[in-house]
């Protein structure tokens, strides 16, 4: 019976797997351009290439039912593992240094990591660890916001 539903959580996850794809390719393009002068947009752009198109090429593999693995456990840490790493690969976008300040920017920033977190609570809701992880992801770029503001002056009082 387990093994039953977590075959449908995989089949859930492969449906809206062209959705997650679609928002982390957006999320990617826009939180590039906003990373501008990063010293680590290079590597991060990179990273979160291999990802889209891994994730792609399980995308097209699991729509036309031709997974070079059977076990659907492989399949299904397959889909966890994508979405996880591409959930952590925007989840760290905020972090890096030299991240643009304009708030238009930043408030970009938070629309794409939403909209991916979205979908990917969409896609991994029947999964425990993904879905968590979806859920919690829009929290990255507002602690950053909140971590980056000044402290303010004064006592809670006389401010």
């Amino acid at each position: 019976m387990r093994r039953r539903l977590r075959d449908e959580a995989l089949g859930a996850a492969i449906a809206a797997a062209p959705t997650m794809l679609a928002s982390f390719v957006v999320a990617v393009v826009s939180t590039a351009a906003l990373l501008g002068t990063s010293p680590w947009r290079d590597s991060w752009v990179v990273a979160a290439a291999i990802v889209a198109v891994a994730l792609g090429a399980t995308t097209r593999l699991a729509a036309r039912g031709a997974w070079p693995v059977r076990d659907t456990r492989l399949q299904r840490r397959a889909m966890a593992g994508l979405g996880t790493a591409g959930m952590l690969l925007l989840a760290a976008a905020p972090w890096m240094s030299a991240m643009a300040e304009p708030p238009a920017a930043r408030a970009l920033l938070m629309l794409a990591v939403s909209g991916m977190a979205l979908a990917s609570a969409a896609a991994f809701a029947a999964m425990r660890g993904p879905a968590a992880l979806a859920v919690a992801l829009p929290l990255s770029p507002a602690l950053a916001e909140w971590l980056a503001m000044p402290a303010p002056d004064g006592p809670p009082g006389q401010r």
